[in-house]
C-alpha cells in the first residue's frame, strides 16, 4: 500500500491487464484463475501480464451464487488455512494489486463500467445467440456422430440453462462487488 512501491511494481506488472483480466475471470466464472500462467518480456516493453486460457468450464455451475474471486479472499491472499497447496498456486502478483487500495478503488469503478458496457446482459445475450445460431445447423451432425449431446432436445435445454445464467449473472456479481467494496 505504500505509493512509491506501488510505483515500482506497476513498472513492471501490467495493472489495467490485471484488473481486466480478474473481471474477466470472475464474471465469467473461471474455476482455474489461479492456476495459470503469466508472460512479460525481459526488456520489460511488455509488462508481467497474466494469460487467457481455460475457460473451458465457465459459467460450469448449476447453483446461482457460484465460487468467486471475491467469495474467497484466503484465496487472493495466499492464506494456507485456506487448504490449498499454495506451492502450485502463485497469487503474489494478485496479492501485490490487492494490497493496494487505491487500486481497488480503481478496480470496482473499471468493473461498473465494463459491466455497463461489454458485459451488459444485452451485449452477452447477442454474441450467445449469434454462436447459438452459427452452431444449430451443425449440431445434428455432431450429435449422430459423437453422441454427445444425447439429442437436439438435451442441446436446446443445456442453451436455455447457459442462457439463464448469462441472464442471472450480473446480480451475483454485483452483491460480490459490494461485500467486496466493504472489505476496503
Amino acid at each position: 500500500n505504500n505509493k512509491e512501491n506501488f510505483e515500482e511494481y506497476t513498472k513492471l506488472a501490467d495493472s489495467d491487464y490485471f484488473m481486466d483480466y480478474i473481471i474477466a475471470q470472475t464474471f465469467f466464472y473461471c474455476s482455474a484463475t489461479y492456476s495459470q500462467k503469466f508472460a512479460h518480456t525481459t526488456d520489460n516493453s511488455l509488462k508481467w501480464r497474466p494469460l487467457y486460457y481455460d475457460f473451458d468450464l465457465s459459467f460450469n455451475s448449476t447453483s446461482g451464487n457460484w465460487f468467486g474471486f471475491f467469495q474467497h479472499d484466503q484465496y487472493i491472499r495466499g492464506l494456507t488455512e485456506s487448504g490449498l497447496d499454495l506451492r502450485i498456486t502463485d497469487t503474489s502478483l494478485y496479492n501485490a494489486f490487492m494490497r493496494n487500495t487505491e487500486w481497488k478503488l480503481k478496480f470496482l469503478k473499471r468493473y461498473g463500467e465494463v459491466l455497463n458496457s461489454t458485459l451488459s446482459t444485452e451485449n452477452l445475450l447477442a454474441v450467445f445467440d449469434g454462436l447459438v445460431a452459427s452452431m444449430k445447423d451443425e449440431m445434428p451432425r455432431t450429435i449422430k456422430r459423437w453422441g454427445s449431446p444425447s439429442s437436439m432436445d438435451r442441446w436446446n435445454d443445456s442453451i436455455a440453462e447457459l442462457r439463464e445464467r448469462i441472464k442471472s449473472r450480473r446480480k451475483y456479481i454485483i452483491a460480490q462487488l459490494k461485500d467486496f467494496n466493504n472489505q476496503l
